[in-house]
């Protein structure tokens, strides 16, 4: 696996030859000659050499860890001992940074795991780095994208390329997802504020479709109908449909591209973020009546998004987060939520920012909002919703230490587990404030759009 880091078990090495020999030292006889006054022996005399020792040192045993192991890892059992026939559902796919005192101390040294629904963590590889864009329904395989789009099988190590018709040079974006059915992917193409392709293809890199393709104008954070990555979408479970949102709304598409229904558009600038239940997506929209007020976009980014499941049926979309509403003693700020995960009666809803630590996560019940403090002597870090639990949501996010003559310290990923009070019960993987590394991402085999 080019990705995947050798294991190497190293039982010693014993050199054999003459010259610089590695594991193996160099046994001579020396002669010691008489002083230049001391008369030398007649020719028929024979002086007598030590026969050379015959045996070296003994071999020394070195063992070099794998790849995923080692103090600044995770505790995982080991690859062999993954039940595939298990995964799926429940599990999370986590790409895993060597945690360290210093930034950039550990040469960027990286890890995949996965860790099962009882928070068991496997080792599966170590990782080069790359993003992984996706993890396959079946928990096999996963997409990454590093100039060309791969498919690994995490089984095995093997690779396969998807020979695409991609752009050329930097100024393109490329987003791509498993299709929830066979081997083919979907593809997102965006050249910013330019144009934007959604197609399906093939495992062979033959189109199968074009979903959305259009131009669209410079980016203007004052238009509330502006879509910064042109189209998001979610496929359908049997991947014979597919929903997309727009500038211009949310449909329903057939998989060749043909409009099936156009859905409740509550809002405006809509853009998807995972499937809400069986029947339904959860969308984040500017609302409309706060778009057009005086509290419009008084920030560093456009505010009042609201989070809605907008049913595939048709009909009317539920408000899923409190509406805005533009007052005289509103705040500067409105909440702009981006997505949400349900939590028994409760919502919680992440917040986006303009900055890196700027995001937040509100746990929301009825009209009542509780803001998630985040992790014990942490501030919360721009979080990101991983994965519903029955009583408990999956948080990423980015933790810091405090040094009272250093000020904050470290930046480690770590997956949390958030009550519907707010409470922080704990930590999936052990964390330790104030060291860099840790969780870099975390995928579920559930659905997520692009």
């Amino acid at each position: 696996m080019k990705r995947a880091a050798v294991v190497l078990l190293v039982l010693g090495l014993l050199a054999a030859g003459c010259g610089e020999g590695i594991g193996e030292e160099e046994t001579t006889a020396s002669t010691t000659l008489p002083p230049a006054s001391t008369t030398l022996p007649p020719a028929s005399t024979t002086t007598s050499l030590a026969a050379p020792s015959t045996t070296g040192p003994e071999p020394t045993t070195t063992t070099v860890l794998p790849s995923w192991a080692g103090p600044g890892f995770p505790e995982a059992r080991p690859p062999e001992e993954i039940p595939w026939d298990e995964v799926g559902a429940g599990w999370l796919l986590v790409r895993f940074g060597e945690m360290s005192g210093e930034l950039g101390e550990t040469a960027g040294r990286e890890a995949l795991f996965m860790i099962d629904p009882d928070d068991v963590a496997y080792a599966v590889s170590g990782w080069d780095g790359s993003q992984v864009m996706d993890w396959s329904a079946d928990g096999s395989r996963a997409l990454v994208f590093d100039g060309a789009l791969t498919v690994i099988d995490l089984r095995d190590g093997g690779e396969s390329a998807v020979p695409a018709d991609l752009p050329t040079g930097g100024d393109y974006r490329i987003d791509a997802r498993f299709l929830p059915a066979g081997e083919g992917i979907v593809v997102r193409t965006l050249v910013p504020d330019d144009h934007v392709r959604l197609e399906t293809l093939g495992a062979d890199g033959a189109p199968l479709a074009t979903l959305a393709e259009f131009d669209f104008p410079a980016h203007q954070y004052g238009d509330p109908e502006y879509v910064e990555m042109g189209v998001t979408w979610l496929f359908t479970p049997g991947g014979d449909e597919v929903v997309v949102a727009t500038g211009e709304g949310i449909s329903l598409l057939d998989d060749s591209g043909g409009v099936v229904r156009l859905l409740d558009t509550t809002g405006l600038g809509c853009t998807l973020s995972r499937w809400w239940d069986t029947g339904s997506v959860l969308a984040a929209c500017y609302d409309r009546d706060w778009a057009a007020s005086p509290c419009w976009y008084r920030g560093p980014i456009p505010d009042g998004r609201s989070l809605w499941a907008v049913p595939l049926d048709g009909s009317s979309a539920m408000r899923l987060t409190p509406q805005p509403v533009c007052t005289a003693d509103v705040p500067e700020f409105s909440a702009t939520y981006e997505d949400g995960l349900p939590l028994g009666s409760a919502v919680a809803a992440r917040t986006g920012s303009c900055c890196e630590c700027g995001g937040g996560l509100d746990l929301i019940t009825g009209s009542t909002v509780t803001p998630w403090a985040g992790y014990p002597e942490s501030p919360t870090c721009s979080p990101r919703l991983v994965a519903a639990r029955p009583d408990r949501v999956l948080v990423l996010d980015t933790l810091h230490g405090w040094d009272a003559a250093q000020g904050a310290t470290g930046m480690l990923g770590a997956i949390l587990e958030v009550a519907a009070d707010g409470t922080t019960l704990g930590a999936v993987v052990p964390v330790e404030l104030g060291r860099y590394g840790g969780v870099q991402q975390a995928l579920t085999t559930e659905e997520t759009a692009g």
